[in-house]
């Protein structure tokens, strides 16, 4: 999204798309902003803004992590699924031999 050829309202499509893709981060965000815009006077002090911020960073977080690791997976499961038909030895240093 850091594109310079692209304009603003391409990036807010972009964007939303991304967020319409994945609504876990849609709503992680939304609450995000909500305390943003809202009252702050529903938190004690900031150490209890920051660490409510801090929980909705780390969510953030863990859900990029998750993502990338299912897409890991998958892609590594497809590679597995194309060596079908070779024997696999748990020997250090071993090749695989055609069955």
């Amino acid at each position: 999204m850091s594109n310079p050829t692209v304009t603003a309202n391409e990036q807010e499509a972009q964007l939303i798309e991304a967020l319409r893709n994945n609504p876990e981060l849609f709503d992680l965000f939304s609450e995000v902003i909500e305390v943003y815009k809202d009252d702050p006077k529903q938190f004690k002090d900031l150490h209890a803004i920051e660490t409510y911020l801090l929980g909705k960073v780390r969510a953030i977080g863990n859900n990029a992590l998750g993502h990338w690791a299912e897409s890991l997976e998958q892609e590594i499961s497809a590679i597995e699924h194309s060596k079908e038909g070779l024997c696999k030895h748990s020997k250090k240093n071993s090749t695989s031999l055609p069955c």
